[in-house]
């Protein structure tokens, strides 16, 4: 598990939908359309067998990246945030305590203006609207807090405080550098401007602190904190390497998964639910319809002289015309509850729960009429010039005493009446009409 400075998962997925403009991601600003394809995880794969010393990815994962290490970086703001205003306000008390009172003049403006600083950076972490310009206003409030810092040691009159002060403000650069979650390139724009603006401000108000005194104390402490600055954003590069893969992994394998799932409930030619999935629903729509009193109604339909077409067309036309009636009877199981599926061979089934049998009876009109306009030839019928289907519908008022396999053997009853009777044509009953 990587360390709580590290890039969490959370962040990464974070980047992650936002990169493909999800709607439920942060607001980080990024609204490239990312996709998870072989040739992402390749990429990666190559990127991360070479050493990033650079520290510059190819663009496509430099733009993950990049919104990933922001999200990291606020996330560690407000995780850290009342721990870096206790730290401040016990720096602030030994300071005071401990300060000459002539010095505390110079002392307390600039404490004042690095806290309003401090409360501006709190408040910004917590304003999602300004995520995007995370790195902005972090690097001008750092170099801000580093200039005070700089200005407090030459303010000081007593020479062990003196001493005191530089080591506060040697630690405290190397802190900043290390811990504000800049990027590297950041960190020495920000680090250098906050250098020269300290110097022009010792120049401007003669105070003491000659050059070489800032450069041995400064030059180091920078150094330092731009090396660990440069070490965190090369480890997080690595490790975002690495989760990317593994989140990329996940994917892969959820998508297989939702893929395997929705294989064992279709039909692999028409797309429908299959025998097994439609059986599921059903028991689920007779119980919901049985807890609400409301009818329920299926439809068995069989395709007239398939066996004959198939003999004069071939199979692959077969197939086709089974796809033709499958997207027609699709548009007839249309709202909450309905579905349609193939019952095997070319046989479909429809379910309709809380149907009155007025509209049932229309519903069955319909889809004859869809399959008629489709217009199909179909020269070995006897019925029409066309491909015709017979149906065997039934309606019930589910009940205890009732099942489902009952109501389906009513329809493969009423389909059977339905092709002895003439073919091309419907036959509806209830459960207990006959």
């Amino acid at each position: 598990m990587p360390p709580a400075t590290s890039l969490t998962s959370t962040a990464i997925k974070s980047a992650l939908y936002t990169s493909r403009g999800h709607k439920n991601a942060p607001n980080n600003g990024n609204t490239d359309a990312i996709k998870f394809t072989p040739a992402l995880k390749s990429q990666i794969e190559r990127t991360q067998k070479r050493r990033h010393y650079w520290l510059r990815f190819p663009s496509t994962i430099e733009t993950l990246f990049s919104a990933s290490y922001r999200q990291a970086g606020l996330t560690s703001m407000r995780s850290f945030s009342l721990l870096i205003a206790v730290a401040y306000a016990l720096f602030g008390v030994f300071v005071y305590t401990h300060y000459q009172q002539s010095d505390l003049h110079a002392f307390l403006p600039k404490y004042s203006a690095a806290g309003i600083g401090l409360v501006a950076l709190l408040w910004l972490v917590r304003q999602s609207r300004f995520d995007h310009w995370f790195y902005g206003y972090i690097g001008i409030i750092a170099m801000v807090g580093l200039t005070i810092v700089m200005q407090i040691p030459p303010s000081i009159t007593d020479p062990q405080l003196k001493v005191l002060a530089y080591a506060i403000a040697t630690n405290g650069i190397v802190l900043v550098y290390a811990m504000s979650k800049l990027r590297f390139t950041y960190v020495i724009f920000w680090g250098c401007l906050a250098g020269l603006l300290h110097r022009i401000l010792v120049l401007t108000f003669g105070q003491d602190e000659p050059l070489a005194l800032f450069n041995a104390w400064f030059i180091p402490s920078s150094l330092v904190g731009m090396g660990l600055a440069y070490l965190n954003e090369y480890r997080e590069r690595t490790v975002f390497l690495q989760s990317l893969l593994l989140e990329i992994d996940q994917h892969e394998r959820n998508a297989l998964y939702h893929n395997l799932e929705r294989l064992s409930r279709e039909d692999a030619l028409t797309e429908l639910a299959n025998r097994r999935h439609f059986g599921e629903c059903l028991q689920h729509e007779w119980s919901r319809c049985q807890r609400d009193q409301k009818p329920l109604s299926i439809a068995l339909l069989d395709v007239d002289f398939f066996k004959q077409y198939n003999d004069i067309y071939g199979h692959q036309a077969g197939d086709r015309c089974l796809i033709a009636i499958a997207q027609a009877l699709r548009k007839e199981a249309s709202r909450p509850g309905e579905l349609v599926g193939r019952y095997g061979g070319e046989e479909f089934i429809l379910l309709y729960p809380n149907t009155q049998a007025e509209q049932f009876l229309a519903i069955l009109e319909r889809i004859q009429e869809r399959i008629r306009a489709l217009a199909l030839a179909h020269e070995g019928s006897r019925v029409a010039k066309t491909v015709t289907i017979s149906i065997g519908a039934a309606t019930v008022l589910p009940t205890r005493a009732a099942h489902t396999e009952k109501l389906i053997g009513l329809a493969d009853t009423l389909l059977y009446r339905a092709k002895k009777n003439g073919r091309n044509r419907w036959q509806h009953g209830t459960l207990h009409s006959i």
